[in-house]
């Protein structure tokens, strides 16, 4: 199952003075930078869910999450109830709570890229790739986009938390990566769908004891965060049951096998992400490895887009591994990786409202991408081959 026999795994301590790659000022600041100028756009073009919309008064999730914010530690529906985080947070920011809910969501969608930034440095990215990295992840349509639309939602407070998460799985500190996923499991319960993912990165075997007390550590914080909301929250009469959830909106619904597939292909990811995520598989089989037992869960899901972008946590570091590894093959210079990458977060801009751009015209413009890139490459615009130039 688990392949060829590896070399045992070397703890944080062995290989944090030689491998792992600390942010500095600089490029914290760069990072930040480049994220507000990729998202301000993108919540600019959007109609932002504000109480005078014309569909805020329609129930559905943000109703919750506001009635939870205006009377902290009533009884609520589950399961919105124990995804206090965010409702929390906002009911206690001393401004209108429209407004809290915002600026929050904003703070969690501009903190996320720097954590992601430091997973790719783990994962020997340069400080470039690393950007591009970046400028991927604003490409997700069912993130930031739709995120700046419903910026009521507890998705931003996940991503971000588990982001964090994952960043110190990698550096070897799985009880600071158990906090940061217990902040994750506050914000929604589908945190604790990463776990295995530090299980299997971690064991060389299928049975791998020592793996197996790492997580235990890693594990504590986030499912007695879990079961504490459980056994605390007063919860309001609701008749809820995930089960005949999944009946409602699972993909063996009605016409649910079409866009099941479809939400869980281009509609969440779009074209450019998973071809170049299905390259890094193969070339980082690790993590790939690791991933898949947590996309697994992830996919488990109602497939709706905005509930499979959490998958992103790992997608987009395996997209880059992947980028990577096409440059590095066919030699790409600055401008082509750059524009192969901005291609999808444009489309989106452009796009109105929250949309997801359709998959005719994303791939109109990835073959418009490739023949300009042909066309260079045959009057000798070549860079000697190599990794994405840093």
């Amino acid at each position: 199952m688990w392949g060829r026999k590896q070399a045992p795994y070397r703890e944080s301590g062995e290989h944090n003075m030689e491998k792992t790659k600390r942010i500095s000022g600089r490029d914290l600041t760069v990072v930040l930078v480049l994220s507000a100028v990729l998202l301000v756009p993108l919540a600019m073009r959007v109609d932002s869910l504000w109480p005078d919309h014309p569909v805020f008064s329609i129930p559905a999730d943000h109703q919750n999450y506001i009635a939870m914010a205006e009377r902290p530690g009533d009884a609520h529906r589950r399961p919105f109830a124990y995804r206090l985080l965010m409702p929390y947070v906002a009911g206690a920011l001393p401004f209108d709570l429209a407004t809290n809910f915002y600026v929050l969501t904003l703070l969690f969608l501009l903190a996320t890229p720097v954590f992601m930034y430091g997973i790719l440095r783990e994962l020997d990215a340069s400080p470039h790739e690393a950007l591009l990295g970046i400028a991927l992840l604003f490409s997700l349509n069912w993130w930031a986009k739709f995120l700046a639309y419903d910026f009521w939602l507890t998705e931003p407070a996940l991503i971000c938390f588990a982001t964090a998460s994952l960043w110190m799985m990698l550096r070897g500190r799985p009880l600071l990566a158990g906090i940061a996923l217990g902040l994750a499991v506050l914000s929604k319960e589908s945190a604790l769908f990463l776990i295995p993912f530090y299980y299997v990165y971690k064991a060389g075997k299928v049975v791998d004891p020592r793996a197996l007390r790492k997580t235990a550590i890693l594990a504590a914080v986030p499912l007695a965060v879990f079961v504490g909301m459980r056994l605390w929250m007063p919860i309001s009469e609701h008749d809820y049951s995930p089960l005949a959830l999944l009946r409602q909106l699972g993909p063996w619904r009605p016409g649910g096998l079409r866009d099941s597939i479809r939400a869980g292909t281009t509609g969440t990811w779009g074209l450019a992400v998973p071809v170049l995520a299905i390259v890094g598989c193969f070339r980082d089989r690790r993590f790939a490895r690791a991933s898949l037992a947590f996309l697994v869960l992830v996919y488990i899901q109602p497939t709706f887009d905005r509930l499979l972008v959490y998958g992103l946590v790992v997608v987009i570091p395996l997209a880059v591994v992947g980028l990577r590894q096409i440059a590095a093959r066919f030699a790409l210079r600055p401008w082509m990786t750059w524009t192969l990458v901005l291609i999808p977060y444009v489309l989106i801009l452009l796009k109105e409202n929250y949309q997801s751009p359709p998959p005719e015209q994303r791939l109109i413009v990835i073959v418009l991408w490739l023949i300009a890139v042909l066309i260079a490459r045959r009057f000798g615009e070549h860079e000697r081959p190599g990794a994405v130039p840093g």
